[in-house]
């Protein structure tokens, strides 16, 4: 990942088969979730898309967009995840900061995977933007509200104990519209998230 604005290169190491099974596999679940609702035709998994902003380009480890109100190439996803093995969890948050801020709100939700091989543990994290209050409001900067990239919520997986479920993909933030019947918010329960984390483990043994 490049920052033009920071004249700062981010290098992303690549670890592995555990990197791109616990990247691949929580974004398969997104889809059959997608899927399950009928969605196959309007909501697309984009992989790991580079894209290039003013500011810097980024290739998100799997990204997501409604094709139906987003079908351009250059449009932005809904839905981005970043996923790494035994890195720092400051570089994620980075990630969740880039994604949110360059793309205008664009970008509603970054889910951050967090996986520790050692501790069998991993660690989950939910980031929007939110308006929160200005508290230098200025004559320059007159807006009472600023957006800002907040941790909504956050999940563990400590061997097969779950702490912090469900997470939840709301619907409207990553389809830009209304549920309509048979459809409704993405919610990954205490069970999913356990076999999700098992298959995992099962893989890497």
């Amino acid at each position: 990942m490049y920052l033009n604005h920071e004249q700062a290169l981010i290098v992303k190491v690549m670890v592995g088969r555990t990197h791109e099974f616990a990247n691949r596999r929580f974004a398969g679940i997104v889809l059959e979730k997608s899927y399950e609702m009928g969605l196959r035709r309007e909501f697309f998994d984009l992989g790991s898309t580079t894209l290039v902003t003013p500011s810097g380009r980024k290739e998100g480890d799997s990204i997501f967009a409604p094709g139906t109100l987003r079908p351009r190439e250059d449009s932005w996803p809904t839905l981005a995840i970043e996923c790494g093995v035994s890195q720092s969890l400051a570089r994620f948050v980075v990630d969740s900061h880039w994604w949110l801020a360059n793309s205008g709100g664009e970008v509603k939700i970054v889910i951050l995977i967090s996986v520790s091989k050692e501790a069998k543990s991993i660690h989950f994290e939910k980031w929007e933007t939110v308006a929160v209050p200005n508290p230098r409001v200025t004559r320059a900067n007159p807006h009472a509200f600023r957006a800002t990239p907040t941790k909504m919520q956050e999940l563990d997986i400590d061997g097969d104990v779950v702490t912090g479920a469900p997470l939840r993909l709301e619907f409207e933030k990553i389809m830009l519209r209304p549920p309509q019947a048979g459809e409704g918010d993405m919610v990954f329960d205490m069970q999913q998230l356990a076999e999700y984390a098992a298959d995992l483990w099962s893989y890497n043994q």
